[in-house]
């Protein structure tokens, strides 16, 4: 009747419906990977599959037949193909609502049909004359709806773009509502909410922003405290003028007021504001200050990560001593202190001061990983390069150029490496190195040391 894979599939299906079995779940994937217009376009083709998954998806046994829920990756695939208006055929409008609200499967099955078919009038005009999204953000924000339907809620919700914005307009109250409550499995809730809301439509900045007695009210709860800090980090350049809450952050964080494990979150909102335009913030709480660096002697981990992961050049600009003061006396070579060497390579300024530390001698001392950690990060700015080729010929040619390299990991980081350098034409002292560099990089990409040679399999020894 059908195509071999269309009827192992369908076979398979009918098998785990009526024993009850966990289906084959590859055989189901690989299915979902070949099905193409050729294969929708066989005769009753819909007929045939929809209802047979339906009545699988619908049954009490679901969750023991399709525990990796291959059958709704399966489903959504199928309903690709067809419009809202062909959809209504097999799920009618009537079915859509009275399932879509459930909590169920069910809800799975309709929150997909949707979200496939969000862009089309019909689609749209079946939401607003229903209430779709309010009545769907009232099942959202109920304790006991399963992670499954939240996940299908958010990915309707992040399907709308912002001239659909509309559609959203009404669920003001709801989400208002939450904002105000101190249930914080709710609001953890509506923060990932409003990450998706953020470009769809104007919501009131007070949803975003938190007073800093209203953070204090969670310092029982540091789990929530670090949702509410990664979803600062992740508005971070974005529209959403956050300045207010993230002060209160940095005002708790000042005072000791955080446990330890929220304080490494405020490390990375920090981290993440000095590569956004927040340098006036940063420079009134004065947190690149080295005053603020006394125990990263003691290998302090949220000092640790402001200097390994802050934008080096906006540390430097609001602490021009930070050299002098901190990472001069710093053994930056030693494993704890390498991400801080690594992330200050990337500043021009600093690097003057840096390039003292870095001699052939003490490179060569250095273990492999850690050495090719090191010059990864070199061969990414021209400043570094520079220093690489005109300061380090023993690096260069038994390293770079010259070493044999069995561990796979460090072979890649060694191409990368070469790659990196290959680009470098602006670079003083390039010219020295390019014939080399080009042959090495030949040699390992493909197997050869001659140019335009045709790429084949490289078998990589993983052995030391």
């Amino acid at each position: 009747m059908f195509d071999e894979l269309t009827n192992n599939a369908i076979a398979e299906i009918s098998s785990s419906y009526g024993s009850k079995a966990p289906i084959n779940d590859k055989l189901i994937d690989n299915y979902i990977l070949t099905l193409d217009f050729a294969t929708i376009q066989q005769p009753s083709y819909f007929q045939s599959i929809i209802p047979l998954v339906n009545q699988t998806l619908l049954d009490s046994a679901y969750p023991t037949i399709d525990p990796t829920g291959i059958l709704i990756k399966l489903l959504g695939k199928i309903l690709s193909y067809l419009s809202f208006k062909q959809v209504l055929e097999y799920y009618p409008a009537d079915f859509i609502l009275e399932n879509l609200f459930s909590s169920s499967a069910s809800s799975i099955i309709c929150l997909k049909i949707l979200t496939l078919n969000i862009h089309e009038s019909e689609t749209k005009d079946f939401l607003s004359f229903n209430h779709v999204i309010t009545k769907l953000l009232t099942v959202f924000f109920k304790e006991t709806t399963p992670i499954s339907v939240l996940n299908s809620i958010e990915s309707l919700v992040s399907a709308i773009n912002s001239k659909e914005g509309h559609l959203l307009e009404e669920c003001t109250e709801i989400l208002s509502s939450v904002r105000k409550s101190n249930n914080t499995i709710l609001l953890a809730r509506l923060l990932d909410l409003l990450l998706i809301l953020t470009d769809k439509f104007n919501l009131d900045m007070k949803m975003y922003n938190f007073e800093r007695e209203e953070i204090a009210k969670f310092m029982d709860d540091p789990l929530f405290l670090i949702l509410l800090i990664q979803f600062y980090v992740n508005l971070t350049g974005s529209d959403v003028n956050i300045d207010e809450s993230i002060a209160n952050v940095l005002i708790l964080f000042k005072k000791g007021e955080f446990d330890d494990i929220v304080d490494s979150e405020v490390a990375e909102l920090i981290a993440a504001m000095s590569y956004h335009s927040y340098d006036s913030i940063l420079s009134n709480f004065e947190v690149f200050k080295s005053y603020n660096f006394i125990k990263i002697y003691e290998k302090d981990e949220v000092e640790l990560k402001l200097l390994s992961k802050s934008n080096p050049e906006v540390v430097y600009t609001l602490n021009a001593s930070i050299y002098d003061d901190v990472l001069k006396h710093l053994p930056l070579l030693d494993h704890a202190y390498l991400p801080i060497l690594l992330n200050f390579i990337a500043s021009p300024n600093i690097w003057t001061s840096l390039q003292t530390k870095l001699t052939n001698e003490r490179l060569e001392s250095l273990s492999k990983d850690k050495l090719y950690q090191l010059l990864l990060a070199m061969s990414r700015y021209n400043h570094s390069k520079e220093y690489l080729f005109n300061n380090l010929p023993n690096i260069m040619s038994n390293e770079v150029i010259g070493s044999d390299i069995r561990n796979n990991d460090i072979w890649k980081i060694k191409l990368q490496i070469l790659e990196n350098l290959k680009r470098s034409d602006d670079v003083p002292g390039a010219h020295f190195w390019e014939t080399k560099i080009e042959g090495c990089y030949n040699l390992m990409k493909f197997g050869q040391s001659y140019k335009h040679v045709q790429p084949k399999v490289e078998v990589i020894d993983d052995t030391m």
